[in-house]
């Protein structure tokens, strides 16, 4: 980028960016259209809906993804298997994408703790840079909103939150979010049923 000699105006100025030109903004004909790339937490005690959700939002994707990988923390399921998605056991390395296609990395019920290092910086670098620079959206269930690692928390621009009986980890958590309890509690009461 070279830069003339002209004054410039007081004003930002818009410079594209070659590897976000697949940016989708926001539909507001359909806000279960998550434009691409997200990352997303899905976060709700087990048998709650997490996968239903998912499932939900991909069927409101316009464009619909092209390619969807999971990485499920049981190597056996098959609840992926009605979206023709390719299962894995691994973090994969970024160049697996195509970066031209809309794609999608979902992490299903993942222990964290246990994971390798290189494997936790794979992810890491997935919600961060990989997930805006590659043309990938990220997905993650958790089944405590505690389960999922603080990295992840702050890179997710959507979260997906079922209530909870335990209203201490709903304080907890309000923290966490930036919300005070009292806001969270609000939420969940008045917008949300059990």
């Amino acid at each position: 980028m070279s830069r003339k000699n002209d004054k410039l105006p007081d004003k930002i100025l818009i410079i594209p960016n070659a590897d976000k030109e697949f940016h989708e903004v926001v539909d507001q004909t359909n806000l279960a259209n998550m434009p691409h790339p997200n990352r997303i937490a899905f976060i709700a005690n087990p048998n709650s809906g997490k996968t239903l959700a998912i499932k939900n939002v991909l069927l409101r994707s316009f464009p619909p993804y092209e390619r969807i990988i999971v990485f499920h923390a049981d190597p056996t399921s098959e609840e992926y298997n009605d979206i023709d998605a390719e299962y894995i056991d691994y973090i994969p390395e970024v160049d697996c994408w195509d970066r031209t296609k809309k794609n999608l990395f979902i992490l299903e019920d993942i222990n964290f703790k246990r994971l390798k290092a290189d494997q936790k910086m794979l992810i890491d670098r997935y919600y961060g840079s990989f997930s805006t620079h590659h043309s990938i959206s990220v997905w993650s269930t958790f089944q405590r909103a505690f389960s999922c690692p603080p990295e992840i928390r702050y890179y997710c621009n959507i979260l997906f939150l079922w209530n909870t009986r335990n209203v201490n980890s709903l304080s907890a958590l309000s923290s966490r979010l930036g919300i005070s309890a009292d806001d969270l509690k609000y939420i969940f009461k008045k917008h949300l049923q059990n």
